[in-house]
């Protein structure tokens, strides 16, 4: 089961989003989804910086979602108790995202957040960001349809797509970005390398083995001249047969 983590932030005195509906329409596809079972939604709302840091650490998510208002270079925007608002870094969101390596997907559900996306990629496969400014609705729409995606068995790249068609204007429906890390292609590289290195080993134990039996023939080969008991060489000449069918299976491995 993977564990989906939704992410909320409207500071004192930005522009007034329906984050709860967005929530619930998250909530409502997975629910109504084949693979429903497949997925654990949990959701923090006004969170502050620190916030975000102690939820992945206590849910351990596969999958996190920001949502709320991004501002560029400048940052995404949190809430803060010093303040009305604290903005992020995108360097301070890719130290972070750097020392959970369980999550696999970030979604950042934010006007101009692929400045945010684009650093986070570089420790986490999958990144949505927003290019550029959003409309609340079709932020909504967007992530309506990527839970539809994931909830119907979908891969990443899919349910992105997927939540693309949700977005009915068709000028924000460019917004959403979708950023493969180098993550996944190093994991890929490490799975094929592992998986070399076991197929060498077998090898070398299936020549040490047929050195051995090569050996077995050998001797058998030379107590069949030899030996006069009849008995004795029908049990030496089946051995021999077993030998040399037990060479030639492990020669066609080789």
């Amino acid at each position: 089961m993977k564990t989906i983590l939704v992410l909320s932030a409207q500071p004192q005195g930005s522009v007034p989003l329906d984050l709860a509906k967005e929530v619930r329409m998250i909530r409502e596809a997975l629910q109504l989804s084949n693979k429903r079972e497949d997925f654990k939604l949990e959701s923090r709302s006004a969170v502050r910086w620190k916030d975000v840091r102690r939820a992945i650490a206590e849910l351990n998510p596969e999958i996190v979602q920001f949502s709320g208002h991004g501002e560029g270079k400048k940052g995404l925007v949190f809430e803060d108790d010093e303040g009305p608002a604290r903005m992020v870094s995108a360097d301070a969101l890719m130290r972070m995202f750097k020392l959970f390596p369980v999550v696999e997907c970030v979604v950042l559900n934010a006007c101009h957040s692929e400045v945010q996306a684009e650093a986070i990629v570089k420790v986490v496969p999958w990144v949505v960001g927003m290019s550029q400014t959003i409309l609340d609705r079709s932020a909504r729409d967007f992530s309506e349809g990527f839970y539809d995606g994931l909830g119907a068995g979908r891969g990443y790249k899919e349910a992105f797509e997927l939540g693309l068609s949700g977005i009915a204007n068709d000028v924000e429906v460019w917004t959403p970005v979708l950023l493969e890390g180098k993550v996944k292609e190093k994991a890929e590289e490490v799975k094929e390398n592992t998986e070399k290195i076991a197929l060498t080993r077998t090898q070398q134990s299936n020549l040490r083995e047929l050195a051995r039996l090569e050996q077995d023939l050998a001797a058998v080969e030379e107590s069949l001249d030899t030996v006069l008991d009849s008995v004795t060489k029908r049990r030496l000449q089946e051995h021999k047969r077993q030998l040399l069918e037990a060479i030639e299976t492990l020669e066609q491995k080789l």
